[in-house]
């Protein structure tokens, strides 16, 4: 219990670099982390809430902070990461790209369309829409994972029927009285 107020030697944080968004911040932290290196960023929970007010909470930038230890072999991680020049191009080619499908394609649309349709109802009749066409792509090319094709096919009707019934209701009982 007496430990609690003691510091433990070279545990002084230090501010390695401020970055303009949370986002750049937080690869930074993973960078680090990734190379063993603890590293925190500092009023990370206030930045997340309070976003448009991050230059007026802290006109630096969001802060990444370090141990004073490990501030010298940070700065050399940064420097290696940031002096790597890619062009656009050459990062696109590094990364393969699988081809999908279209009737994948429209079963990944009409699962989304049915999700959202309990937010917007029009948008079941665009998840039937889908629905439909990836069953027809399906006759004409064949799905490469036939696995993901028929999960958001079951979620598109699981979650499709429910809504089209409890809209229906609701439907039935504020039209009955105009009708």
């Amino acid at each position: 219990m007496g430990d609690m107020g003691k510091q433990l030697p070279n545990t002084k944080l230090v501010v390695l670099k401020g970055y303009p968004t949370l986002h750049e911040a937080d690869i930074v932290r993973s960078i680090l982390q990734g190379e063993e290196i603890d590293a925190i960023i500092s009023n990370e929970n206030m930045t997340a809430l309070g976003w448009h007010l991050t230059k007026a909470f802290n006109p630096r930038g969001i802060e990444v902070l370090v141990l004073s230890s490990n501030l010298d072999r940070a700065r050399e991680i940064l420097e290696l990461h940031t002096s790597i020049d890619i062009s656009p191009e050459e990062a696109l080619h590094e990364f393969e790209t699988v081809p999908v499908a279209p009737c994948e394609k429209f079963a990944f649309k009409a699962a989304r369309s049915s999700l959202f349709a309990w937010l917007f109802p029009p948008l079941i009749f665009q998840a039937i829409y889908y629905c439909h066409h990836a069953g027809k792509a399906s006759l004409l090319e064949p799905p490469s994972n036939e696995a993901e094709f028929q999960r958001n096919l079951r979620r598109t009707w699981a979650v499709g029927l429910p809504f089209c019934t409890f809209y229906g209701i609701v439907l039935y009982y504020m039209l009955r009285d105009i009708l």
